[in-house]
């Protein structure tokens, strides 16, 4: 009896232990990110969009970003009159690039406003583009302006951050020990069976009674026959905004390493 107690408290003595030295590594960056807002009129010259929700998103932005001492801050709000990239037009590839080559501003981020996305998607970010000189833009459909989500969770994938359930074929499993080779590549991320394509059948996910909001209902199993127990209110996760608790402390590892990757930049 003795002898089970005494590994009891060893096990919760080195967990406190790792999980007190994850936190303790978390780095500050110290540092504001300036941000330029493009905002596409329509072809009758209206924006869509005002500029307080905007500066309001970017403030829960830097809420969620602050435990690596990150804020951002809006330098300047362009409008532009060329209503033909409002539409999803800009989702187009050949299209976004004459975007960023006519009004991307250098060493900023640059956020473009739009009236839609293809695939009805509420943003569009390049996985880690904070690094790279010739990809600084992140596309956002207007309407997203009253989640306080979207831009987060935008702001993770341009911080290089993939979603909890990247590719879920790859079959991350349930207890983790190939959570560094599959889905989003980091280990305190469980693992997350959730298919995009399942958008419209929340409900066989998320228990949406209102004394249990938010539960995992799923009864799906892994390659070894273990129930999966993802994070539901992770940012990077694709469950209803109403359950969104933030990021994990490995998220902001990765964040902070992909960024200190190319201090030069900023």
């Amino acid at each position: 009896m003795k002898k089970l107690f005494f590994l009891f408290l060893l096990y919760f003595c080195v967990f406190f232990q790792v999980r007190a030295q994850v936190k303790k590594r978390l780095p500050c960056i110290d540092k504001k990110i300036s941000v330029v807002v493009h905002i596409f009129k329509d072809s009758l010259g209206d924006p869509g969009v005002k500029e307080e929700e905007i500066k309001k998103n970017l403030d829960t932005v830097s809420y969620y970003f602050s435990k690596i001492c990150v804020s951002f801050d809006v330098c300047e709000f362009r409008y532009i009159d060329n209503f033909l990239y409002n539409p999803s037009t800009i989702g187009r590839e050949d299209y976004w690039k004459h975007v960023q080559q006519l009004y991307n501003v250098k060493n900023r981020i640059n956020l473009y406003y739009v009236s839609s996305i293809p695939g009805d998607e509420s943003g569009m970010a390049e996985i880690g583009a904070i690094c790279k000189m010739d990809s600084f833009g992140i596309r956002v459909d207007k309407k997203s302006v009253f989640s306080r989500r979207v831009l987060v969770h935008q702001m993770g994938h341009y911080f290089g951050l993939k979603h909890t359930f990247e590719d879920p074929r790859t079959k991350e499993l349930a207890d983790g020990s190939n959570s560094l080779i599959t889905a989003d590549e980091i280990e305190d991320t469980p693992a997350d069976p959730y298919i995009p394509a399942d958008k419209t059948l929340m409900q066989t996910y998320i228990n949406f009674d209102n004394k249990r909001k938010c539960e995992y209902i799923y009864n799906a199993v892994d390659a070894k026959g273990k129930y999966y127990a993802p994070l539901v209110g992770n940012i990077m996760s694709h469950y209803p905004e109403m359950c969104d608790c933030g990021f994990t402390d490995g998220q902001y590892l990765k964040m902070a390493e992909i960024y200190m990757s190319n201090p030069k930049m900023w």
